[in-house]
């Protein structure tokens, strides 16, 4: 929507930009040539003082002004005059030389609306609305019929003077479709007849009387008759903090025009107001002083010259006319020098869906948000200081330094290459990314993995000053609005950050927005938050996801990308690493940070809902003089008894003193509306049955502090920041320790103490059996039995979680099936481009996310290129309901393919892992395009892989959880964090994936010994290394190095069971321990037994099941004194004597 222009002689543009609401939008007039290209520094600080509409003032400039920004009035900036304007020549009349417009214009409203005359400041006559409004061509045919006689926005008004031939037929009709279009838009038309205004008729009194009611029922147009009455001409910082900015940005644009030269050693200028300060004029001086501010900032930044000029006031320099209250009309452009106005339209109201009657929206009018760098590509690698990034810090964000960590990740973003960042939950990764999207024009595009991670970092970025620059794009989001009006402010430059699923990289609409982007220099850069997402490896991959690399390659390959997460493994790190191509040296990680402000306690026993309210009984006890503390409860389930709906009923039944919403991705299967919004307590919210309004309605409340509890399933958990949060329960174990620490980590953000509460439920039987027993037999079959074993109200919590693994997992057969279905539809196609229909593949049309899965599959061995989703079903952009995809294929020989999949192995399992499946893999690329063969060993790789991940996962937090005593909290808590901990040992232990038996014994002595002596490390290192390493276990459990690690790590800690190390060891020396030990292993074998007596007796016992010889149980013996070796040496000497005797 671009602002509407009166005539000028001269260039115009319109600018939106200010620190309060209401009359935000202003024009620049007096501008002889179009913008040029101007210093990066000058670019640099436009951007900045346009990065929100409204923004917020810096804290230098609330210094300059003796203000703090809380004490000043927040409301709309309304700002007008009671100066009648001129619109003589805009405004014409008939070839008769009689002019009504005008006259009614000129004479019948002061005349007529004595009290409301003020209206004729705010009124623009002959705009353009219905080409802004978007009409179609049908209401804009014929001369001048995009434009109304008089529209005046404050009112939602238009006002027609019909002539006679609106008494025609054709023209009647006309104007009742135009009339009904702009009651669509929430615009009222009002008509009056010339001969009923000449004769002063029944019908012009009924007319003035209409035009007086509906003024009087104007909010708006009450709020600029009070200020008129109050009086404009009194002092107001609001005034003076407006004039500021509107003069910094004509400066600007005055440079960019070349009438202000940044050579020059002076600058003579003239400045005139139409408001009253104080007699000096003091605001024009701090106008100077904080922009000048930024120019040497940025220019350090930068590493640019830059001059500060004497400033010289003189009549004769170059004028700047400040007009706060003034808009444009035909005198505009008549004036010497550069003239500042107000804009006559701010915004206009837009019908959205399809209920009836419409709802409407406003929408502000854009303007000009950026200007043209002269060297828009220039990295920074070297160019600034730390100082000058913390004085932006400072100013932008109100930080006063930079968290551990943040500053790396930050340069690396600037040094314009692709970047991967891992930050603690809550070490501020999101100003990461905001600090160098500030330093470069464009729209930086950040993928979010669900909608209220979107929604949070939107909210807050308009917190911090970028209000109508940032938008969240989701399948929530009216489709005209989306590709309509916020597709041509993304395209314009006009919205700074574009928060999006990864779903909409698999639209062609938003490719093609990308492509323009970069064509037009306006993409500054890609930021994948919760970047773990992008792995098969991590915990809450999609397909959307897995295949972003790929199309970010081919559409925006030159465009940087910084990918953040808290919580990727170092399997998936080097997943991430790979996928993006990122050098080593553009990886930064900062996990040292000890979360120490959470306290963790795990109640062993019931989970129900009545053991949820004793604790929130403790917690928030009823007589308390002390407000109740934020609670934030996790549920496993949407809907049932333990669903986070009649969890919160529950609750708010037993303490109606506390306010208390929920939030789950699904709508609950027995929403209630009533008694949902019933419990929020908030009586000025209106009641809807849209679950989704309900769940962004919560999120705000829970943000703002308006509630006491909230009850979420993990759809609201991941990224969302709220400082206060000072307990989480989670209601059963959840998933993996990953979803534990970074939903518990929602708590104590503002590094106050808090506390992290799970109720746990045990199996009744052996759970290690269990896990044994799948790892063994890795298939779905398998998991079904086990879950099948018990019913459901006698399942623990490890039970529980195989329940969530078995969902969506077919047979082997059944999966082959759809990729054999699948890649004949593509390698058959006479076509290198498709249309497939889920029906061709799966036939079952609810199964979205299977189809997709199948592409992938596909995607994986190197036939397809990334997909783009033509028909998402019912699901409005939800991978579930995918229903058609558009497919390119490439030209992938056999043999190529087979090698694509053995890199892909390779790089998860490592180098080493010289498993049955890379030998098949090797026999399978001499062999004749054996397609069935390749599928199924692809696919039974992925499947153990990912079952074995997600198993591990589970029973890593499962058994954390079964060995928790109160008093070994805070070493719970360290193991967590150690879990979590990448560092030197974490890529070292990595490290060993890659490495032969014999190398990784070597590396894993080195690793375990210290550099200054030849003992052993301390015990608590030794644990933290154990943590390091379940983590990268749970990424495979192929590696004889990694398996190697387990086993010796858990022998000198002395935490796992006799057959779990036993199977660990096994798995890593296949050809035998008698071997392993006189070859590569005796070194470390020597050290670890050394370590404990435990130690010691299992690998005496498992070398002697090896069935040594008495020369070599001697030589064991010499290195390893086990009890077990004595015996044995004993009972063969006995046997021996017995034998002579």
């Amino acid at each position: 929507m671009q602002p509407f222009f009166a005539a000028s002689k001269n260039t115009r543009i319109s600018v939106c930009a200010g620190y309060f609401k209401g009359d935000i939008l202003f024009e620049v007039d007096g501008l002889t040539d179009e913008c040029g290209a101007v210093p990066d520094y000058v670019a640099n600080s436009f951007a900045i003082l346009t990065r929100g509409a409204p923004t917020r003032p810096t804290p230098q400039l609330l210094k300059l002004m003796s203000c703090q920004w809380e004490e000043l009035d927040q409301t709309s900036l309304l700002l007008s005059t009671q100066t009648h304007p001129y619109w003589g020549e805009t405004i014409l009349g008939g070839d008769d030389g009689y002019n009504p417009a005008l006259e009614f214009f000129d004479e019948i409203i002061p005349n007529y609306l004595r009290g409301w005359e003020f209206v004729c400041g705010l009124m623009v006559p002959e705009y353009p609305l219905f080409s802004a409004l978007g009409a179609s061509y049908k209401l804009m045919s014929g001369a001048n019929s995009e434009r109304v006689d008089f529209y005046l926005p404050q009112a939602e008004l238009v006002i027609e003077i019909d002539g006679g031939q609106h008494g025609e037929t054709h023209q009647k009709l006309k104007d009742r479709q135009r009339d009904s279009f702009l009651v669509q838009h929430g615009i009222k038309t009002l008509r009056l007849k010339t001969e009923d205004m000449r004769l002063k008729n029944n019908h012009f009194y009924d007319f003035i009387g209409q035009l007086t009611a509906h003024f009087e029922k104007s909010k708006q147009l009450a709020g600029y008759k009070k200020m008129l009455s109050d009086g404009e001409q009194q002092p107001s910082v609001r005034y003076e903090l407006t004039a500021i900015l509107r003069l910094q940005i004509a400066i600007m644009l005055a440079i960019s025009c070349g009438k202000l030269d940044l050579l020059s050693s002076s600058w003579r200028v003239n400045i005139k107001q139409d408001f009253i300060s104080d007699p000096e004029r003091k605001w024009i001086g701090r106008a100077f002083e904080d922009l000048f501010g930024w120019f040497s900032l940025f220019s350090k930044i930068r590493n640019q010259a830059f001059t500060l000029p004497d400033l010289v006031f003189d009549d004769d320099g170059l004028l700047f006319d400040m007009r706060l209250f003034s808009r444009p009309d035909d005198n505009a452009g008549n004036t010497a020098g550069i003239t500042i106005y107000t804009s006559p339209v701010q915004s206009h109201s837009f019908s959205i869906g399809t209920q009836s009657p419409a709802k409407l929206i406003r929408l502000r009018c854009s303007g000009k948000s950026y200007l043209s760098a002269k060297n828009p590509d220039q990295r920074f690698v070297g160019l600034y200081s730390g100082e000058c990034l913390n004085e932006l810090n400072y100013r932008i964000f109100g930080h006063g330094s930079f968290r551990p960590g943040q500053e790396t990740l930050i340069l690396n973003a600037l040094s314009g290459q692709k970047s991967l960042g891992l930050m603690p939950t809550g070490g501020g990764k999101s100003l990461c990314f905001q600090i160098p999207a500030l330093l470069s024009q464009g729209v930086t595009i950040v993928v979010v993995p669900i909608k209220a991670l979107g929604r949070d970092h939107c909210a807050e970025l308009e917190n911090a000053g970028f209000s109508g620059r940032v938008v969240n794009i989701d399948s929530d989001m009216p489709a005209a609005l989306r590709d309509k009006i916020y597709q041509e402010r993304i395209l314009s430059g006009d919205m700074r950050f574009v928060f999006v699923s990864p779903e909409r990289f698999q639209t062609e609409g938003f490719r093609r927005i990308v492509l323009r982007l970069r064509q037009a220099h306006l993409l500054r850069m890609f930021v994948i938050d919760e970047v773990h997402c992008m792995s098969e490896w991590g915990h809450d991959f999609r397909p959307s996801y897995l295949t972003l690399p790929g199309t970010l390659r081919k559409i925006a390959g030159d465009i940087p990308v910084l990918g953040l997460t808290a919580t990727a493994s170092v399997n998936v790190l080097k997943d991430i690493q790979t996928e993006f191509q990122i050098p080593d040296e553009f990886i930064a990680y900062e996990m040292h940070r000890s979360r120490t402000e959470l306290n963790f306690s795990i109640y062993k026993g019931d989970n129900s809902s009545s053991e949820v309210i004793k604790k929130i009984e403790k917690i928030a006890p009823v007589n308390s003089d002390e407000p109740p503390p934020a609670v934030h409860i996790f549920s496993r389930y949407a809907s049932g008894k333990n669903g986070v709906e009649l969890l919160s009923q529950s609750l708010a039944k037993k303490r109606g003193d506390l306010k208390i919403g929920f939030f789950s991705g699904s709508m609950p299967k027995s929403f209630n509306p009533e008694n949902a919004w019933r419990i929020l307590q908030n009586k000025p919210l209106t009641a809807s049955n849209d679950y989704e309004q309900y769940k962004q309605v919560v999120q705000s409340c829970w943000k703002k502090g308006l509630l006491d509890i909230i009850i979420t399933t993990k759809a609201f958990g991941m990224g969302v920041n709220k400082s206060n949060v000072r307990h989480t329960l989670h209601v059963g174990m959840p998933g993996s320790m990953e979803a534990f620490y970074q939903e518990a980590g929602r708590a104590g953000r503002d590094r106050r103490p808090s506390h992290c509460h799970m109720l746990f439920r045990a199996e009744t039987d052996e759970a290690e059996q269990i896990w044994l027993k799948l790892q063994a037999n890795l298939t779905p079959e398998a998991v079904e039995n086990e879950i099948s074993s018990r019913g459901q109200a006698s399942r623990g919590d490890f039970r529980s979680q195989l329940w969530f693994l078995r969902q969506g997992l077919i047979s082997l057969a059944d999966e082959q099936d759809l990729v054999t279905r699948l890649h004949g539809i593509i390698r058959d196609s006479e076509k290198d481009r498709l249309t497939i229909h889920i029906k061709s593949v799966c036939g079952d049309l609810h199964n979205g996310l299977r189809f997709q899965l199948t592409l992938f599959r596909l995607y994986q061995m190197g036939l397809i290129e990334p997909w783009t989703v033509i028909d998402w079903g019912r699901g409005q952009g939800e991978e579930l309901s995918v229903q058609a995809v558009e497919v390119r294929r490439l030209k992938t020989s056999f043999s190529q393919a087979c090698g694509t999949v053995k890199a892909r192995i390779q790089s998860i399992d490592g180098r080493a892992a010289e498993s049955v499946v890379i030998d098949k893999l090797n026999v399978l690329a001499k062999e004749t395009e054996n397609w069935p063969g390749l599928y199924s060993l692809l696919l039974d790789w992925v499947r153990r892989t990912q079952l074995g991940s997600r198993l591990q996962s589970t029973w890593n937090l499962y058994n954390a959880c079964l060995k928790y005593t109160p008093e070994q909290a805070v070493a719970f808590r360290d193991t967590l964090e150690s879990f979590f901990k990448v560092d030197n040992n974490a890529f070292q232990l990595a490290s060993l994936r890659d490495m032969t038996l014999a190398e990784s014994a070597e590396a894993l002595c080195a690793l375990i010994t210290s550099k200054d002596s030849e003992e052993l490390l301390d015990a608590s290192i030794l644990r933290k290394l154990s943590a390091q390493l379940a983590r990268l276990l749970e990424g495979t459990q192929e590696s004889p190095g990694l398996n190697l690690a387990a086993a010796c790590l858990q022998l000198l800690n002395e935490t796992a069971s006799d057959t779990e190390t036993r199977m660990r060891f096994q798995q890593a020396v296949p050809e035998g321990v008698l071997r392993f030990w006189e070859e590569d292993g005796h070194t470390l074998l020597t050290k670890v037994a050394g370590s404990n007596a435990y130690a010691r007796e299992a690998i005496a016992h498992w070398l002697l099941e090896a069935k040594p010889t008495r020369h070599q149980l001697l030589s064991i013996h010499k290195d390893l004194p086990a009890a077990a070796i004595k015996s044995a040496l004993f009972r063969e000497v006995a046997d021996e004597l017995a034998q002579i005797i």
